[in-house]
Parts: C-alpha cells; sequence; structure tokens
C-alpha cells in the first residue's frame, strides 16, 4: 500500500532529479514540471487507468492531497504530459527510490619496508585470511558496477563490522557483505521497514547452506570488490607511497 511518507520520498527524489524550470517566453506556467511528473509517477504506483480515476483517489485521501498540493485540472495534466520526457523521468525516479546495490569489504594496505616502520611507529598488526600483516586497513564501498563510492582507512587491527556500521550514512539500497561482518552492531541497522537492506553471509555452517539457496546469484556480485583488491596488489599499493594522498602516516 502507498502512504504518504513514500509520496513524501517521491516528491524529495523529484526535487533532486527536475531541474527548478526558468521559462523565458510565453505566459508563465501555474504548474511547475516538478508537480506534473509526481502526479505520472503516482499514476503508475497506483496502476490507474486513467487520469480520472487518480484524480478521484487522490481527492479521496486528504492526508495524500496534503502532501501533493493543489491539483491541475485534468486537461492540463494531460496536455503537460504530452509535452514531457515523462517516460525517462518516472525510470530515474524510481530507481532513485528503490536505491542501489553496494558491496562493502576491507583490504590490508601492507608496509614491509623498515623505512616504513620507522615514519609511522604507531600502526598495529591485522589479521585476515592470508594471516598477520603490519600496516593500515582500507575500507570500501563500491556500486554493483564496482565503482567505489566511499573509502575509510583505519589501523589494521579495526573491526570490519563497526567501521561499516560508520560508512553506511546517507546509503539507500541494498548492502551485500560477507562473514566479517556478520555482528550484532553492523546487522542491528537494517530493519523491515528501512530504506537500507542487507544480504550478509553468516557464520555458521548450517545457516549457510541456506544462505546459498536463497541468496547465491545476488551474493555472487562480490567479485566485483575482489577484482577492485587484486587490481591494487597488482600495482603493488603499498603504505606509504608517494602519490598516494589519500594514504598517510596516522597522527
Amino acid at each position: 500500500m502507498i502512504t504518504p511518507k513514500d509520496i513524501r520520498k517521491v516528491k524529495e527524489a523529484v526535487r533532486e532529479i527536475i531541474p527548478a524550470h526558468r521559462q523565458v517566453k510565453g505566459r508563465p506556467r501555474e504548474y511547475s514540471d516538478r508537480t506534473i511528473v509526481l502526479l505520472y509517477v503516482i499514476f503508475i504506483l497506483f496502476r490507474c487507468s486513467s487520469i480520472v480515476e487518480m484524480y478521484k483517489m487522490i481527492e479521496g485521501k486528504k492526508r495524500l492531497l496534503k502532501v501533493i498540493g493543489e491539483l491541475p485540472s485534468r486537461q492540463t495534466l494531460s496536455y503537460r504530459l504530452r509535452r514531457l520526457d515523462i517516460e525517462a523521468i518516472s525510470r530515474r525516479i524510481i530507481e532513485s527510490i528503490k536505491g542501489g546495490t553496494y558491496i562493502i569489504d576491507s583490504t590490508p594496505i601492507k608496509d614491509i619496508t623498515s623505512q616504513g616502520i620507522k615514519k609511522c611507529k604507531n600502526l598495529k598488526f591485522g589479521k585476515n585470511r592470508d594471516g598477520f600483516f603490519w600496516g593500515k586497513k582500507g575500507h570500501f564501498i563500491i556500486t554493483e558496477e564496482g565503482i567505489p563510492v566511499k573509502f575509510k582507512l583505519t589501523q589494521a587491527n579495526e573491526d570490519d563490522a563497526r567501521v561499516g556500521k560508520e560508512m553506511l550514512d546517507n546509503l539507500n539500497g541494498l548492502i551485500i557483505a560477507d562473514r566479517g561482518y556478520f555482528k550484532g552492531n553492523f546487522l542491528s541497522q537494517f530493519t523491515k521497514e528501512g530504506d537500507l537492506r542487507a544480504i550478509v553471509r553468516p557464520k555458521s555452517r548450517k545457516k549457510d547452506s541456506s544462505f546459498k539457496q536463497k541468496h547465491s546469484q545476488t551474493y555472487s556480485k562480490r567479485w566485483k570488490i575482489e577484482r577492485l583488491f587484486q587490481k591494487m596488489k597488482e600495482s603493488d599499493w603499498r603504505f606509504p607511497e608517494k602519490g598516494a594522498e589519500m594514504i598517510s602516516c596516522p597522527e
């Protein structure tokens, strides 16, 4: 069921995607492009068969009408819709509301040189699947296309789940994570009603088998972040290096 809260989200998305109209010629428009697009998205969300049906539905719900605001006449709406690339705009809005798919993980950024140890004496030892390492840890969030959107550099012994929780601000969509994030402090922020959902691989072998049956196709997208880390290793990205401004000695 579509609620006034959902319509507010649509309205915010429309405001971000549709630029404010600047009319140079002709009679000033009484209703902006944003209002017209908002009504079209509502038309789709409520699966209305006609503008008449949509208006009857909106006018019967006072809370919904309050969020939308004053409605143009049916003739005005029909006329304006024919003059906008409304389908392309609506797809962008619906994608924005739905949110993206993100992958989170961390990788060691090692420094095995004696020079590095002298420069940064307060570094820590960390541990991963390959054993202990000396240096720092890079935490990444990337899109399903493999584009990094967030990065944080920490000491090597920092907990992935704690840092991951801090990095999820302002994200909307689905988060894919491995066993290192299967902890209460990370999982507690995901609810059925929230804007952020998660697929986190469980540590238990018994739960893991059912997890693979349900989420194997989606979870397999993690290869994108593994590929990013592989490229970093191939380029020998260590700590600290000349030209790597994001990597510096801790205070």
